[in-house]
């Protein structure tokens, strides 16, 4: 709403393109969430009915007890994982999920799910700038070239 009213007072723009500019904006930050979100249910889902969260849960619970030991390996390495493969979102929700899955509380799982993913997403993007800088000068990328 304020930067309706700053870009219409302040730098001339007509107030109907300021509202129709605020609405894409809006609409193109909540898609990418929605659909991450859309995915993950689709995901719950299929895995849920086919049984195979069931597996999952069995599996990582079948390797400790230890509730904080599950903790690491489900928020930490698997959605460090998640944050190389896919980013945006996707793993805080994903291993929420499974956290709730294994007994911890809604609230714990994510909160603890998001602060373990606050050391794979510092570096989730980290490949973007290097590939972009690739592109632009030629140059070979670090890990394709012949050591």
């Amino acid at each position: 709403m304020i930067g309706i009213v700053v870009a219409s007072f302040i730098f001339g723009m007509p107030a109907e393109m300021a509202g129709k500019a605020a609405g894409y904006g809006i609409a193109a930050g909540l898609f990418p969430l929605g659909w991450i979100v859309l995915n993950i249910i689709f995901l719950h889902r299929l895995t849920t009915l086919n049984g195979y969260f069931g597996v999952l849960q069995n599996s990582i619970s079948g390797i400790t007890e230890d509730r904080r030991l599950q903790l690491l390996l489900v928020a930490f390495c698997f959605g460090a994982f998640f944050e190389g493969v896919t980013g945006f979102g996707t793993p805080v929700a994903v291993t929420g999920a499974i956290l709730i899955g294994l007994g911890f509380s809604p609230l714990a799982a994510s909160g603890l799910a998001l602060i373990a993913n606050t050391a794979p997403v510092a570096y989730g993007a980290l490949g973007a700038p290097v590939i972009a800088l690739s592109a632009v000068t030629g140059l070979e990328l670090p890990w394709t070239m012949a050591g």
